[in-house]
């Protein structure tokens, strides 16, 4: 007979689910062997007692399975159940050896296959305790009167108990290798699912705060005493557009923008955002210098001439930029709205801006606190005087002569 111990290896049998069909057939097959071995004419009051109860015990123990769940208490119990039904059994068999053998062998596996000492320990405690005290109060061990009947019953029991346990085990290799492989695709897809949004994640926010974010869930405003903001602005971009046609336009801001991200992390800047046709880089004491700024926009500057350059030989409409930069105080911050975004706040961002506008198409203009902040100061001519907001300060702007470029 079966005991409740696949409800571990099967989920989603459980104590009283699958399990139960078999032991009401271990039930009956040893109660079919025990009255075979006694016959009509040896049956005793023992016997109809015995047979009553093995007949009767795998309902009540599906119902008390059902009733209190699959606890290990009830595993535990059920299997002390089935053991105390074979021990009896094997005193009325008259410990005839086939279904001696066959009603031991088929306890102990139900034992071992819980793959736990103490259920085994209880199987072999339940045996013994059963076949002890049906010796005590029936008497000494009856002998078999129909020793072939019986032994072909016991024979067919372990049969189809073997066949069937087998078959569970099967199942249970099958449902661990399907649970196995479902679980290797889950990390798989975990592991895809976390690369994409660390890219994401990298893509909107300087590696540092990423990591800040993805360990305390949040990103602290960092303040820069000194930092140079770089500005990359499209020259007549709406014109550009209306020209070349939408798709060729954005395609080509999207292009020369991605060559402005490798150019910046190439010279240790931190790219910030886009607004519309603006590109925006950071320089910080962290990130870079306004060195570093510089020789970013003099390569950023390089490779639109270059690009200009092969537009025009395939007969593509050209399109220019200017650059700006500015150094002074400035706040980095994230922002979590609906749309969760990395900016920079502060007076010099607006500055930058200012100094933008006062750029020639191609030019790189520089606010005078850029030109104090370079430890070598470029060949440049005046473009003009900025008037900080807050301060009233004024700041002139000059532009880079092509020959210090």
């Amino acid at each position: 007979m079966s005991s409740d111990q696949r409800s571990t290896s099967l989920p989603s049998s459980g104590i009283g689910g699958k399990l139960y069909p078999m032991r009401v057939f271990g039930a009956i097959a040893i109660s079919l062997t025990v009255f075979l071995g006694a016959g009509i004419t040896g049956l005793t009051l023992a016997h109809v007692i015995f047979l009553v109860f093995a007949l009767t015990y795998p309902h009540v123990v599906h119902f008390l399975a059902i009733r209190l769940e699959a606890s290990r208490r009830v595993q535990m119990g059920s299997v002390i159940v089935d053991a105390m039904v074979i021990g009896a059994a094997i005193y009325f068999v008259g410990l005839s050896p086939v279904p001696t053998l066959s009603f031991l062998t088929i306890a102990l596996a139900n034992g071992m296959a819980l793959g736990s000492f103490p259920f085994m320990s209880a199987t072999a405690i339940g045996v013994t305790l059963a076949f002890g005290m049906s010796r005590l109060w029936i008497g000494p061990v009856p002998p078999a009167l129909h020793l072939v009947e019986m032994n072909l019953a016991a024979a067919a029991l372990l049969l189809v108990y073997f066949n069937y346990f087998a078959w569970v085990a099967y199942r249970r290799s099958v449902a661990l290798q399907s649970s196995r492989m479902a679980l290797r695709q889950e990390k798989v897809a975990a592991e895809i699912q976390k690369t994409r949004s660390d890219r994401l994640l990298l893509a909107i926010l300087p590696e540092t705060a990423a990591r800040e974010y993805e360990t305390r869930g949040s990103v602290a405003p960092v303040s820069f005493p000194e930092a140079t903001v770089l500005i990359a602005d499209a020259c007549g971009f709406g014109e550009f557009a209306q020209r070349v046609g939408p798709a060729e336009a954005i395609g080509s801001l999207n292009a020369w923008f991605k060559a402005f991200d490798a150019i910046c992390r190439r010279h240790g800047l931190e790219p910030l955002r886009t607004s519309g046709d603006a590109y925006l880089a950071l320089a910080s004491s962290t990130s870079g210098s306004a060195e570093a700024a510089l020789k970013t926009a003099l390569e950023m500057r390089a490779h639109m001439t270059s690009t200009n350059e092969e537009r025009k030989a395939r007969g593509q409409e050209p399109l220019l930029m200017r650059f700006a930069l500015h150094t002074g105080e400035a706040l980095a911050a994230v922002i979590e709205t609906e749309k969760f975004s990395y900016d920079l706040f502060g007076e010099t961002v607006a500055l930058a801006f200012e100094v933008e506008r006062m750029a020639p198409p191609n030019g790189i203009a520089l606010s005078d606190a850029v030109v104090k902040a370079l430890s070598v100061a470029p060949l440049t001519r005046p473009l003009g005087v900025i008037r900080a907001r807050r301060s009233g300060a004024e700041l002139g702007v000059v532009v880079i002569e092509a020959a210090s470029a």
